[in-house]
């Protein structure tokens, strides 16, 4: 496997909320494929723990959390066209950088969502204080200042990236990676930071009986610039990541994922508080070369600080 290259796109439906920073750090790391069991001990026999596809490729949808290295919103509609691509300079080590496209405009999915939280009886978010579909992305902080986003598409900031699988693991032992990103200010004023944001994530892989792969991820990231488009946020930030891929048949699985990720500002007080998603989604290997990922995301309370759901749809391409 000399290069992937990724192309997603992903479309937030959102609940009110108020804006917030992060990127998936462990979604979409290449895997390395491993050769099967050697001799010696079985505890020391090696697995095919980083033969799985891996977690899913979802970075929080929350409007505002697009401006850094991954930020809130009243509910606005918003979509992000992401291209990523990696290459292998050795079998355990990879360069890779990403480059986003945002859209944020006028909403369409308020009566959806409306009508699925009536349905079920769910809180609606304080939805109603707001137009239906109207456009308003804005935080109010603790001492009555205002800042807004305004609509409009616009080139977000590039990411550099490097992943190295350090560690294959073992029928025992799970597999071991690291990950670094550094987001570059390249973005159109409005869509991305004005400074160095530097990311750092560690994943364990672990091969269970042949039939499932787990997978746990911690992540963090440090701002050198706290403050974009008005809003002050936290300079350090982390983020926990589960999931289980079920391999369905050679070419398809199913991956079930959970998400937690640190607050995103110090004031308003609705924002110092963690957000936290489960992900539901597949990969489907259907020609050579070539995937497809599907998936969604849900949010869990706090409703004011996450996007209520959101798709992602991709493909992955080996060249």
């Amino acid at each position: 496997m000399d290069s992937i290259v990724r192309l997603l796109v992903t479309l937030p439906l959102l609940a009110a909320g108020v804006l917030g920073p992060f990127q998936g750090l462990c979604a979409g790391d290449p895997l390395e494929l491993t050769a099967g069991a050697e001799e010696g001990p079985w505890w020391s026999q090696s697995a095919d723990n980083l033969s799985g596809r891996g977690l899913l490729d979802f970075q929080d949808p929350f409007p505002v959390a697009a401006l850094h290295l991954q930020l809130p919103a009243d509910p606005p509609e918003t979509g992000r066209f992401r291209l990523s691509a990696w290459h292998a300079l050795h079998d355990k080590f990879y360069v890779g950088a990403a480059w986003a496209l945002h859209l944020r405009g006028r909403g369409v999915t308020d009566g959806l969502i409306d009508g699925f939280h009536d349905l079920f009886s769910l809180n609606d978010g304080d939805r109603d204080q707001r137009p239906e579909n109207d456009y308003d992305i804005s935080v109010t902080d603790d001492n009555g200042n205002n800042s807004e986003v305004d609509r409009g598409v616009g080139s977000g900031d590039v990411v550099l990236r490097t992943h190295w699988n350090a560690f294959r693991g073992t029928r025992l032992f799970s597999a071991v990676s690291l990950a670094t990103q550094f987001s570059l200010p390249t973005s159109n004023t409005g869509f991305g930071s004005e400074g160095i944001d530097l990311g750092l994530n560690l994943t364990l892989t672990k091969e269970i009986g042949r039939r499932l792969y787990v997978y746990g991820s911690v992540g963090g990231t440090l701002l050198s610039d706290r403050t974009t488009e008005g809003l002050h946020y936290r300079k350090e930030n982390y983020q926990f990541v589960a999931g289980v891929e079920v391999p369905v048949d050679p070419d398809v699985s199913l991956i079930f994922q959970g998400m937690i990720l640190s607050p995103l500002l110090d004031s308003p007080r609705v924002l110092s508080q963690q957000r936290r998603y489960l992900l539901l989604g597949f990969r489907w290997m259907f020609a050579p070369g070539i995937e497809l990922e599907l998936s969604m995301i849900e949010n869990l309370d706090p409703f004011k600080t996450t996007a209520d759901f959101g798709f992602n749809a991709g493909f992955n391409f080996d060249l």
